[in-house]
């Protein structure tokens, strides 16, 4: 088991045994179904956008001394996930690492900041200290002033931006909302803002289009977005699955996730060299 900083996590209900869905899997398949879907959740956590191939079905029943048989009829047949021809991942696992995702981008951020503020310091070492202090001071109160405002005005621009939605007298699913308004404020961190309502609306409603008006799919959309730092919504593109000679599909996994976590530490560290002030400036 995995400890200390390395070890990965999301919320489990207590009660999840007592869901009408898994007591209707247990009755039917047993009491080992309940592991295999505790399997199943946690192999999905430790997956690129918590989905995974079907094809994996079969090793994964076999690594935990079970049958193809079982592990799919888990997927399948009793509403707990959701899969298509080529992949399978859980809703409730995809709506509950939504907040865990938002605090990760947040402590991104607050880190971002504090080197930035470093390297600020440094330049200005040779300056008096208590200019430096004051500078400090003004600039956290000037920081804790724009911050304010822009909470006020997220918070103002979401009330309208429901307003308008052609869905909104319809009670929206919330959490495709709260997905949307990510999607709005990472617009706004590349520069390409919504400027009007209307065509924010029209962007959303050409999102439930491309979602078939399927809430998960739009939130998926929009994730891939921006995954990629894409500014527009595209239909969701199928993963191809490439496999290096003499690797099996464990390893394949564990390769992919190294050469996103490296793909993710080479984009913050060219997004920190832009930071750094040049000399005279």
């Amino acid at each position: 088991m995995e400890t200390g900083k390395t070890a990965e996590y999301f919320p489990h209900d207590c009660n999840a045994k007592d869901d009408p869905k898994i007591m209707l899997m247990m009755a039917q398949l047993g009491i080992e179904s309940y592991g295999i879907y505790w399997i199943l959740v946690e192999y999905l956590r430790q997956q690129p956008g918590y989905k995974a191939p079907m094809i994996l079905l079969d090793p994964l029943s076999r690594r935990y001394g079970s049958s193809k048989e079982k592990f799919e009829a888990v997927v399948q047949k009793f509403g707990l996930f959701e899969s298509d021809s080529e992949f399978f991942f859980s809703p409730s696992l995809n709506r509950r690492m939504l907040p865990l995702e938002d605090k990760r981008e947040y402590m991104r951020e607050l880190a971002l900041k504090r080197w930035s503020d470093a390297d600020a310091m440094r330049t200005h070492n040779g300056r008096n200290a208590h200019g430096n202090a004051y500078a400090m001071q003004s600039k956290v109160k000037k920081s804790k002033v724009k911050k304010s405002k822009e909470e006020k005005s997220k918070e103002d621009n979401t009330d309208a931006f429901l307003a308008s939605l052609p869905l909104s007298g319809d009670n929206p699913n919330q959490d495709l909302i709260k997905t949307w308004c990510r999607w709005v404020e990472f617009r706004k961190k590349l520069k390409k803002p919504y400027k009007t309502q209307e065509g924010t609306a029209a962007a959303y409603n050409k999102l439930l289009g491309l979602a078939g008006n399927d809430s998960t799919t739009a939130m998926a959309i929009i994730k891939q977005s921006i995954e990629n730092e894409w500014i527009g919504l595209f239909p969701l593109k199928a993963v191809q699955v490439t496999q290096a000679p003499g690797e099996d599909m464990f390893d394949r996994q564990r390769r992919e996730l190294k050469e996103a976590r490296l793909r993710r530490e080479k984009r913050e560290a060219e997004e920190n060299l832009k930071k750094v002030p040049v000399n005279g400036n």
